[in-house]
Order: structure tokens, then sequence, then C-alpha cells
């Protein structure tokens, strides 16, 4: 889709060189977050390790039974295999394993010690766990992805705006950073303290230091660690620095200038200010004196003062149709706003649907309904739940001679 040279954007604007390419913003968090554990060898271990407890637990009935009932009635989070593609919704995963701990560890000692056709697999997980280095990774962990879902959250709104998206993820980092201090690190190595000794951790262990080889004439510029505190703050600080610069690169989009600019060109005119609007006009061809007289106008008609683009398609949809012909440049401008979407997460959420609604059971079911199905599905909310469904039943059987069957109403 982003290819510079062969992708879909770059087909687009070989065809319409006007045309303005957002990435979605929650794919772009996404793929900062997967780069920054990529980046950083801790945290993609740790998180190797969280998928494979997820995996082996739900990997069998009866394996997740004899969990439960060793969780007993207690309605803490459960363990859960890492969603491959949503990489914001790992703190879950991260959440099933802190709040049942000494559950877990129960869990995968008896399943090393069993039958199972993973017990050799459950056993060195069990090592990972009984590691005190494994419990912290998970306490900074969860500090870390907390950040990427709140924002996540923000950027998958039907209603998010670039303007919006932009403060929100700038934001984020300055959260980001306020984690990266001495005082922040050590709240957490005391509570790390606590829970060391409660589930009778081992103490953590900085990585040992490996000689270089003599034969490598580079000298070895890889950090060394007095103790193991240290090394866990390194790999912290560095995580949060690798995500800062990550997300902060995927934010700063080439497209990103001019779409602002036309979301906040309306807003700004309530103020006298037609910089950014002259700026967009100029770019699409489009008269700016018309559209500023057409925008008084609509502003005058309404009295009201603007506050986000939303209200301003909301005025103008409710204008009648013959109103509509008189604000042409207008409506013009709004088309062009409202088809870039700075995500597009509800819309392919709609897809993940697919399979659900076309089922083995409806395998006969053609692409006429299928379609049907799939709007009530995409538009549930806002449409169908306000239909009056007591006239939908009467309308169904007067069409196509069905009083027969369902008798005369």
């Amino acid at each position: 889709m982003a290819g510079q040279f062969r992708g879909v954007q770059a087909r687009i604007l070989e065809v319409q060189e006007k045309a303005i390419f957002v990435h979605c913003f929650n794919h772009s968090l996404n793929l900062a977050l997967q780069d920054t554990i990529t980046k950083n060898q801790f945290f993609r271990n740790l998180l190797s390790n969280v998928h494979e407890i997820g995996t082996i637990m739900k990997g069998s009935p009866k394996r997740n039974a004899e969990f439960e009932k060793l969780l007993g009635k207690s309605n803490s989070i459960k363990p859960r295999p890492l969603c491959p593609s949503r990489w914001t919704v790992r703190v879950r995963a991260i959440d099933g394993i802190l709040s049942g701990y000494d559950t877990v560890l129960e869990f995968f000692e008896n399943l090393s010690g069993s039958d199972d056709k993973v017990a050799t697999k459950a056993a060195g997980i069990y090592s990972q766990l009984e590691k005190g280095e494994f419990y912290m990774g998970l306490i900074m962990a969860k500090k870390l992805f907390s950040l990427g879902e709140s924002l996540a959250k923000v950027l998958q709104a039907p209603a998010a705006t670039i303007s919006g998206a932009i403060e929100a993820a700038t934001f984020t980092i300055k959260r980001l950073l306020a984690l990266k201090s001495e005082e922040t690190f050590e709240e957490m190595w005391v509570d790390f303290g606590v829970k060391l000794n409660e589930y009778s951790l081992h103490e953590p262990q900085a990585p040992r230091i490996r000689n270089r080889p003599k034969r490598f004439d580079k000298v070895d510029d890889s950090p060394s660690f007095d103790s193991a505190k240290s090394w866990l703050q390194h790999a912290f600080f560095q995580a949060i620095d690798f995500m800062c610069e990550e997300i902060g690169r995927r934010f700063d989009q080439s497209g990103l200038s001019m779409y602002d600019k036309m979301e906040s060109a309306l807003l700004k005119c309530a103020s006298g200010r037609s910089d950014d609007l002259t700026t967009v006009c100029d770019f699409y061809g489009w008269d700016s004196e018309k559209l500023l007289s057409e925008v008084s106008v609509l502003r005058n008609v309404h009295n009201t003062a603007w506050t986000t683009t939303s209200e301003i398609v909301h005025i103008y949809k409710g204008l009648k149709q013959e109103v509509k012909i008189l604000f042409p440049t207008l409506q013009n401008y709004l088309k062009h706003l409202l088809v870039v979407p700075c995500s597009s997460a509800g819309a392919e959420r709609s897809f993940s649907w697919l399979r659900r609604i076309k089922s083995y059971l409806r395998s006969t079911m053609g692409q006429a309904r299928l379609n049907h199905c799939c709007l009530i599905n995409c538009y549930g909310d806002d449409i169908v739940d306000q239909l009056d469904l007591a006239e939908m039943m009467l309308e169904f059987v007067r069409v196509s001679n069905r009083e027969a069957t369902f008798g005369k109403i």
C-alpha cells in the first residue's frame, strides 16, 4: 500500500498527482510498536515467552480446565496468546500473567512433570517464570504498552481527526519520556522486590560478559553492566527511546501537512484567518474568495461557533437539497475532506466479521444477501438499532404475495 515506487499510493499519484495519501494511524502505531520490540532483544524474548504461555494454555481444553481449577473462583484475567497484527492489545496478555503469577507458576510446574506432549516446552517456560528478570520485564512491558493501548483507542475512534491524532501521538511521546527517569524505575524496582520475595523467585542476573574473538579487529562497544538492576534499567530506557523514535517517524507523513490544513482551515476562518484556506485552494485550484463567501454565509445563517469539522459537515448535511446547490465550492471541499480517513480500523474491522456472517451454515448465501448482511453489521449501532421492527415485518408480509403464508395484517 505505502510503497514509495510501486505501491498503491504511488500508482494512484501517477494518475492523480493531487491525491493525498495518509497511512492509517492505528496501523502506523502497530508498526511502530513492532519495530520497537524488534530492536530490543530483552523485550523481544520476553513477549515470545508470553505468547508461548498463552498458546500452551489455550491449546488444549484439558489444560485450560486444569488452570481454571487452580485459579478457583477468582476473576483474574487469564493468560492468552498474542495477536500477530494487533500489538496494542498485549497489555491484556501481560496482565493475564501478572494477575495470577503464583497460579501460573504452579500450573507450569505441574505440567512440566506430566506426560503431556508439551511437558518439555512447559519445563523451559517454568524455568523462565522462576527468574526475577522475567517478572520485572512484565512490569516494564505493561508500563510501555499501556500507553500504546491508550493511544490506539483514540486513533480507532470513528470521529478521530488528523490534528487530534497528531496531538495525541505527541502527548504519548511526552508521557513515554516522563517514564525515563530514575524515580519511575526505582518505584517499579521496589514493587518488584516485594513480589520477588512473595513468589520466591530467583534473584535477577545480568547477562554474562562474552569475550570477543581476537580475530575481529573492531573494538567491542557493547555496554557492560555491573548489576542486574542497571541492565534492566538500560533495557527499559532503550525501549522508551526506540518507541518514541518510531512513533515520531511513523506519524511524520508527507500527506499529513496538507490534510491537517484542510481540517483546520474552516475552523480558522471563524477567527478571520484564511492563510491555510488559501493554501488548500491554491493546491486544488479552487476559488478561495468564493469559498470564503460561502463559509461566511453558512456561518451567519446558523449563527454558531464551529469547534470541529464534524459540526460543519453536520450543519451542511442538514440543509435542504435546493440550499446545498448554493454552496458548490464548499460541497467540493467537504467531499475532499471526508474521503481521506485518518484511520481505517473501523472499515477493516468489518472484514474481520465476514467469516462470522457467511458461516458454514450459510454457505449458499448469494452476493446480494451477503452485501445486505454486511451493511447491517457495519451500521448496526447507528442505523439498524433505530429501525421499527414491526413496520419491517409488515413490509415483508406485503411484498411477493406472502399474505397467503403469514396472513393478512
